[in-house]
This record gives C-alpha cells, sequence and structure tokens, in this order.
C-alpha cells in the first residue's frame, strides 16, 4: 500500500499530537506521537486496551501480562501504538513493518527511542535485535518470508488502512508465510463493520518448510465490536 493513495494523504505535510497514549504495563499512562492526519489511523485507545486485556485473560493466562519470550509483530505499525503496548504488557520484542517513510522518521522511531522500547523489552527477556523496524509495505514484508526460516512470532496484530486492503487475499498471505505465523500463533485483525464477510472463519498456515502445504489452521475464536471497527482473534484450535 503506497500510504501517498490513501484520503488525506499530505506527503508528510502534517503535524504532530500527543493525545495518543499507552495504556497498561510499565508504559502505562505514557504519551506518543500521532500524526494529525487522516491518512494514519491507529487503532483506538479504548479498542487496543480491550484488546490487550481480552489476549492476556485468554491466552497469556495471567493477570501479570504475556508469557515470558513472547514475541509480537505489528502490521501496518503507523505510531507502533500496539507493538508498544504488547512489548509494555510483557512481550520480550516486536516487530514493526510501516512503509510510509515520514511517519518512520517523524513519529514510530521516535516513540520507541523516547519510551525506550528496546530497554523495556530486554526486562522483559529480550534480547538485541528483538525490537525491530521494517521499512517496507507488509505485502512484501510478507512475501520475503514465504520460504524463509525463522521462529513465527506468538502474536500478531493485522490493523491496515481500510480503504486500500482486500482482507481475503491479505489473511491468505499471512497464513502462507510460515517463518512468521504458524498454527500456534495467535493473530488480531482490525476491520469495518462492512468488510465483515471478507473475514473467513478459519486462518490457514503452513510451514515453512512446505509453505504451499497447509499444516493447520487458526479458528476465529472471538469477535468484538466498537461502533463501525470490529476486531477479530484467530487462535490455535486447542485453545
Amino acid at each position: 500500500v503506497n500510504p501517498n493513495t490513501l484520503p488525506g494523504a499530505e506527503r508528510g505535510k502534517w503535524k504532530t499530537h500527543k493525545r495518543l497514549r499507552i495504556v497498561s504495563g510499565a508504559l502505562g499512562g505514557r504519551r506518543i506521537l500521532s500524526p494529525d492526519t487522516p491518512s494514519v489511523r491507529p487503532m483506538m485507545e479504548r479498542v487496543r486496551g480491550a484488546a490487550m486485556d481480552m489476549l492476556v485473560a485468554r491466552v497469556a493466562k495471567s493477570a501479570r501480562g504475556f508469557p515470558t519470550g513472547s514475541r509480537w509483530l505489528d502490521l501496518y505499525s503507523g505510531t507502533g501504538a500496539v507493538g508498544v503496548e504488547a512489548v509494555s504488557r510483557g512481550c520480550a520484542g516486536a516487530h514493526f513493518v510501516e512503509c510510509d517513510s515520514d511517519v518512520l522518521k517523524r513519529v514510530l522511531n521516535v516513540n520507541l527511542r523516547s519510551l525506550d522500547v528496546h530497554g523495556v523489552a530486554s526486562k522483559n527477556g529480550g534480547a538485541a535485535g528483538d525490537v525491530v523496524v521494517h521499512p517496507m509495505t507488509v505485502e512484501v514484508f510478507l512475501n520475503r518470508h514465504r520460504e524463509s526460516r525463522g521462529e513465527p512470532f506468538e502474536f500478531i496484530s493485522v490493523t491496515p488502512p481500510y480503504q486500500l486492503v482486500d482482507y481475503s487475499v491479505l489473511l491468505e498471505l499471512l497464513g502462507s508465510s510460515g517463518a512468521l505465523c504458524s498454527d500456534r500463533s495467535t493473530v488480531l485483525v482490525e476491520f469495518p463493520l462492512e468488510e465483515s464477510r471478507a473475514i473467513p472463519e478459519k486462518l490457514c498456515v503452513s510451514t515453512h518448510e512446505d509453505a504451499s502445504a497447509v499444516n493447520g489452521d487458526l479458528r476465529l475464536a472471538r469477535e468484538r465490536r466498537y461502533g463501525r471497527t470490529v476486531l477479530a482473534m484467530y487462535s490455535p484450535a486447542n485453545m
């Protein structure tokens, strides 16, 4: 997705504000930069907080936070709020995928430095290189990992610009990225109410050993509506 093709895109000619905050955890209450433009749409604070509470209660099964050593993949990162929130609540690492060079320079990288996200991840058990920014489109990032080897992420968030995404194609691409997503991953997908029919009941995933072979699936375990925004959670079938 080219950020300059989004409605309201202003090619970096926007101001920033600090109305957005991290909800809970080690960085709870800290405010982060966000572009004052409709072309960047961070997950609403209320939705992000509810999503993390739901995950911690259902997946982590602990009020203290995410499991030790777990990592988060934040697709369409924007401000980085989702991945930062995950680290704040105990994740040992987060990878951020964002293609807008202005957002990367003026917002995402600034937020990671000012909140010392690397330091917080290290305290959670993370190692050097566990907090990474990938400056490219999500489509390019996923395609690069279709046949690569690596440890899949425990948690993945998909919060794309509604206007320019085909959700069925995007989720199929994610499922075929065996080095990123496995049948043990938990995936959060944010989408507008009018796209509900494009959201499948299950997310088929394949291993990196054979990206063409379906290894298992993640089932649509929960779906919550917040006004016209809907949040779907895919989790392992045995969870």
